[in-house]
């Protein structure tokens, strides 16, 4: 027994021992120096198969030149869609390696459904998206590159049995395509039945068509005129095409029971087109289908099934939010017709259709359909703006014979653009507000929930942004996440759809150029050489090891610029040690970054980085406080906040410190003149938002600083659980003045700011300004007692800017300040309470008479998602079903004027 206790004893002291080493210095860690390491990628061998003498006659009739392989589509696919670091990976045959570099793209709304409309007409939902339906990584459409190529685009749909996709390299408009056979069957719409599925490789030119095919247009006017709105296209704000389709009996016959999934595919294919040529992408909201139904387009007449789609729709499908409608058919309707579409239609609820038919070219049908529907006519047969034959066979034309190259005509092109631009009002999702002065969301994952482009979000992420590739004056993203191993960097794009895509990443091998990590590292980025791209410093979480690298983006690789090759040795004159604040920026005026070292002992040094031979940086202590404790006026041990920013002036950085003793807590700018720092500015601090003279500052305040509206000043942001606002030094004066805030509402745009979540500035697009980037962290459990577990998933990310008239926010002023409920008196006549609400709305009218009134509840994306008819004096709205947010009320009647407010619906609360 005595024995038993010592050994149990000598357990506890062993597990006590080992609680206190600290995880950034556990004996299993290698040094933070290594060799340059180069990422392993799984290869997936593709092997000539031998397919039957039944099969080749088939092919043979249908495509000239194609090859076909032995593929494992399970693997692959269990590869990409259960690990959610896989992005990158080789298919390899005898001709050599294909590298693919992939992000997960869902085109499906968030509140995507799929139906069936029974023989009978009735209607039913079989499956709706939502939040909880994306725990898991199984998004099984891809988009991405090849072969580090920005020009050769990729989209692949993986399966467990079957894989169907295009690698397209636009600058020589040669199209791979990728598909299994039993997919290239369905394509084609044939009877034909064989076991074999091999995966056949072919360009898409050398599809064989069996007859002509042509295209029909109708040209119709419209006769819902679009509402003039205003909308957003500057800045490289994106833009969406919404989109509810239609799979008819007969394609459900040949698709089966992937005829929601095989209308998706397509969707996505056509979709490169359009973000290559428009920058303009696809949200599918609805796919229905119509498996038992065979009377509803029961004729080959195409014109005949167009209008029976459009009546059909328009009488029992107007709940569904679309800015235009396709009916893919298993029919090939008579005289050779592929497509037909009511042209110049888009946005039209009445108008905006189109019939896709059965035919082996059918991204080109796709895309040539909704250039109808977007405004273009055909170029060979109205506008003269193409010959139509030989290779000159641009999408609008008429007749497409074979599968010619995926290009629009000049002309043609120019006519869809003008068509987008003109239709900013439905095709700007984020961004569609008629106050351009209030903060406008710019981007979200929303459909690709917990990714930023290849990106696997998760809670303790590092995150930092900066001009990492020295290109188009924006900045990039940089990951590094917990668990040491996984590091990438995300740049913003408006080229192929506007979006975050993967730039560059580690493949999970620890590594970054020769910096091995280890848990603790801190990383800070600085352009050093002021040659306009963003170097990073790394640094152990004690100081022992440090280190400069650039990121080469002509070759995916890392150039180490400086390193104190470990032993804690110091950066110039500076003992690097865990407490130590970092601070980086241009306080010199050279154009060249400054390191601004400080630690709590009261020393403060600022450290340049000369370029030497060969682009090896050389530290130097350009200012040094000598331990005094003091930076100019200064006390070190009653600075509780560092930011840095141009805020009183444009031609260099300045630090904004904010102080707290025991008399006074205020902010102050210091500047730096080349030998001591000056007190330049500042005022009190306080939690008030809107109090005159006082900065809102506070321990549970998020506080950044960055030029968010492009006048070169610095502005400084505060945000708590209710408010958020903006304040600068109006252009350099010497008082720091209030610019915008939410007026407490608890949002900015549909943002909610009580909920776990991280925020931080980056400039993603050249001639944006800062942006405010969102977070938010979902709530996660498993287990029960002993073994019940709580941890915080990383969900939604967005991304945010202001809209600012004549590029200054001081034309917004606070919003109505609604901590508590309020009534929204018109006038003696009419009330609207209360305001913010929960789940009802009343409406009261008194002594007036009201004809024919109805409400309209519009959200800050500017859809319409509350109708109802007013009836007698007193009228209760239910909201149960809306999310929180704000949302703009409109009453329309015959004999008032139309009255406009906005109520907040808060379900927080």
């Amino acid at each position: 027994m005595k024995k038993c206790l010592l050994l149990f004893s000598a357990l506890l002291t062993s597990l006590a021992a080992m609680a206190q080493v600290p995880e950034t210095s556990g004996p299993d860690d290698p040094p933070s120096y290594t060799q340059p390491q180069q990422p392993q990628l799984p290869a997936y061998e593709l092997h000539p198969a031998q397919i039957g003498g039944e099969v080749q006659d088939y092919l043979s009739s249908r495509v000239e030149g194609y090859a076909a392989y032995h593929f494992n589509y399970a693997a692959l696919n269990d590869y990409l869609l259960k690990n959610p670091y896989a992005i990158e990976f080789i298919l390899k045959d005898n001709s050599g390696n294909t590298k693919f570099t992939l992000q997960r793209h869902d085109m499906r709304a968030l509140d995507y459904t799929e139906g069936i409309t029974h023989e009978g007409g009735e209607n039913q939902i079989t499956f709706q998206r939502t939040a909880e339906t994306d725990l898991n990584y199984n998004v099984p459409t891809l988009k991405g590159t090849a072969d580090n190529n920005p020009g050769t685009l990729v989209r692949l749909a993986i399966f467990k049995d079957n894989l169907v996709g295009l690698k397209w390299d636009t600058e020589s408009n040669q199209v791979l395509y990728y598909t299994s056979l039993q997919d290239f069957i369905k394509l084609n719409g044939d009877d034909f039945v064989t076991d074999e599925n091999p995966l056949l490789v072919f360009n898409l030119g050398n599809i064989i068509s069996t007859q002509n095919s042509r295209c029909q247009q109708i040209q119709e006017l419209i006769q819902e005129p679009p509402v003039v709105q205003k909308g957003y296209f500057k800045d490289c704000t994106p833009r969406f095409v919404t989109i509810a389709a239609e799979g008819d009996k007969p394609w459900c016959d040949q698709n089966g029971s992937n005829s929601a999934s095989n209308i998706l595919n397509s969707l996505f294919l056509a979709e490169c087109v359009y973000t290559h040529y428009f920058n303009i992408s696809f949200i599918v909201k609805h796919v229905n289908l119509l498996p038992t139904n065979g009377s509803l387009y029961n004729t080959n007449n195409a014109t005949d099934i167009l209008y029976k789609f459009r009546d059909n729709w328009n009488a029992n499908h107007t709940n569904k939010d679309r800015d235009l409608a396709l009916l893919f058919t298993g029919r090939r309707p008579d005289g050779g017709t592929v497509g037909i579409a009511f042209t110049n239609s888009l946005c039209s609820t009445y108008s905006a259709y189109g019939v896709i038919g059965k035919d082996p070219t059918r991204i080109r049908i796709i895309t040539h359909e909704m250039g109808h529907i977007f405004g273009s006519l055909h170029d060979d047969e109205h506008y003269g703006s193409s010959s139509c034959s030989g290779s000159d066979v641009p999408i609008m034309c008429m007749y497409t014979s074979s599968y010619s190259p995926l290009y629009f005509s000049p002309h043609t092109r120019s006519i869809i653009l003008n068509s987008i631009n003109s239709h900013a009002y439905c095709l700007n999702d984020y961004a569609n507000v008629n106050n351009s002065s209030e903060i406008v969301k710019s981007w979200t994952n929303n459909r690709n929930l917990k990714w930023v482009a290849t990106w696997y979000m998760q809670e303790g992420d590092y995150m930092l942004a900066g001009n990492f590739d020295g290109e188009n004056n924006d900045e990039e993203i940089f990951f590094a996440n917990p668990d040491r191993n996984w590091v990438g960097i995300m740049d913003f794009s408006c080229d192929q759809g506007t979006d975050w895509y993967h730039l560059w990443g580690n493949g999970g091998n620890r590594s970054f150029g020769c910096w091995y990590r280890n848990y603790g590292d801190r990383y800070y980025a600085g352009d050093f050489d002021g040659d306009g791209k963003d170097e990073i410093l790394s640094r152990t979480d004690n100081g022992s090891w440090a280190q400069i690298k650039e990121y080469l983006p002509g070759s995916w690789s890392w150039k180490e610029r400086w390193s104190n090759n470990g032993g804690n040795t110091p950066i110039a004159y500076w003992y690097m040690g865990p407490q130590d604040t970092f601070t980086i920026g241009d306080f010199d005026g050279d154009g060249k970054d400054e390191l601004l070292c400080v630690n709590p002992n009261g020393w403060a040094h600022l450290v340049k980085f000369n370029s030497s031979g060969g682009g090896w940086y050389s530290p130097q202590t350009i200012w040094s406080n000598n331990g005094s404790g003091w930076i100019g006026g200064l006390q070190i041990s009653q600075i509780q906040r560092y930011l840095k920013g141009k805020m009183r002036t444009t031609t260099r950085d300045e630090l904004y410190a904010f102080v707290s003793n025991s008399s006074s807590n205020f902010s102050a700018i210091m500047r730096f003149t080349g030998s001591t720092w000056t007190l330049t500015g500042g005022q009190g601090l306080g939690t008030s938002f809107t109090t005159t003279n006082v900065t809102p500052a506070h321990s549970s305040y998020k506080m950044m600083t960055g030029n968010l509206d492009n006048d070169g000043y610095s502005e400084y942001l505060a945000i708590s659980n209710t408010w958020i606002g903006s304040y600068d030094y109006s252009n350099g004066g010497p008082g720091m003045s209030f610019n915008w805030s939410n007026g407490g509402s608890s949002y900015y745009n549909d943002w909610y700011l009580n909920q776990r979540s991280r925020q931080f500035l980056v400039k993603a697009a050249p001639t944006a300004p800062d942006q405010i980037f969102n977070i938010q962290y979902i709530k996660r459990s498993f287990g029960w007692w002993f073994w019940y577990k709580e941890w915080y998933e990383a969900s939604l990310a967005s991304m945010y800017r202001g809209e600012l008239p004549n590029q200054n926010m001081k034309q917004a002023g606070p919003e109505m300040e609604i901590e508590k409920s309020t009534v929204i008196a018109v006038n003696d006549n009419m009330l609207i309470y209360p305001n913010p609400t929960h789940d009802v709305l009343n409406i009261d009218f008194n002594n007036i008479e009201i004809k024919q009134a109805n409400i309209s509840l519009i959200d800050i994306m500017g859809k319409t998602v509350l109708q109802q008819p007013l009836t007698g004096s007193n009228n209760t709205l239910s909201l149960q079903h809306l999310a929180g947010g704000l949302y703009i009320v409109q009453i329309h009647s015959e004999n008032q004027p139309v009255f406009t407010t906005k109520i907040i619906v808060n379900k927080g609360k």
